[in-house]
């Protein structure tokens, strides 16, 4: 197989998705890195357009079969194509294309989910992507971004999420009062993490359909989500510190609905 050259145009495509998001968007495709992620994407039904391997790179022999289970397009790179294609300094010596699945919120709310993670304006890309691994390894059946969000197909959001963003209904951009009226015609109780919050979030009983609901990192919950809220909880915090990263506020209720739940 011989190697693509950086003029080839599905190379140029390759470049552009991994650096612009008007060309995601119009594509309708976006690009993941390294062979983890890949086979997260296989083993999860997404479908993965092309497949990128660096000359030389070896796959392992599962991941292999299961690129060629899906009949997916192979092409081999130079390595220092690679290197001027993909996102980070040290890249991985696989990447792939894969067709962005946009889920509305009422196909997220579908299945009669009990845990739903809200990202109101959640601006950050890594806060994003750990936010989405974070609500997966809590055992939150979707995560929903409104109130003009962050991109979730954003190079830097793919990787952090490791592989959460296969196995979790995301919903990628949704309007604040479509989101909530959905979630109140669902019977979930919208529960709100803010530092102005009149409640521990120990406090809160997580068992019944609950959405959990944090903000932007430096605005916090806008005054329309606040007026949507059923309960708006605290995590007490040592004097002098007035509040934490986004995720990190999150992964701290979330796994408290976990433990409650089990």
């Amino acid at each position: 197989m011989t190697p693509l050259s950086s003029r080839n145009p599905r190379v140029q495509q390759l470049r552009k998705l991994l650096r612009q998001r008007n060309a995601r968007d119009e594509a309708g495709l976006f690009v993941i890195e390294g062979s983890g992620l890949l086979a997260e994407a296989l083993t999860n039904q997404a479908t993965v357009q092309d497949v990128f391997v660096a000359e030389g790179a070896e796959l392992s022999a599962a991941l292999t079969a299961s690129i060629d289970a899906s009949s997916t397009r192979t092409w081999e790179l130079d390595p220092s194509v690679l290197a001027s294609v993909a996102s980070t300094s040290s890249p991985q010596p696989v990447l792939a294309t894969v067709h962005m699945d946009d889920v509305s919120i009422q196909e997220a709310l579908s299945n009669d989910p009990t845990f739903v993670v809200v990202a109101a304006g959640v601006a950050e890309p890594g806060n994003a992507g750990t936010l989405i691994r974070t609500a997966a390894a809590a055992g939150a059946d979707a995560v929903v971004f409104c109130d003009e969000p962050v991109d979730i197909f954003n190079p830097k959001v793919v990787r952090s999420s490791a592989g959460a963003l296969f196995r979790t209904a995301v919903v990628r951009s949704a309007l604040v009062p479509d989101v909530f009226g959905a979630l109140s015609g669902a019977g979930f109780s919208a529960v709100g993490l803010a530092g102005e919050g009149s409640i521990d979030y120990t406090e809160i009983d997580y068992r019944s359909a609950v959405a959990i609901v944090v903000g932007n990192e430096a605005h916090g919950l806008g005054p329309e989500v606040v007026a949507a809220l059923d309960q708006l909880v605290k995590i007490p915090m040592a004097s002098g510190v007035e509040s934490i990263n986004v995720a990190a506020a999150a992964a701290i209720v979330c796994f408290e609905v976990g433990r409650q739940r089990r």
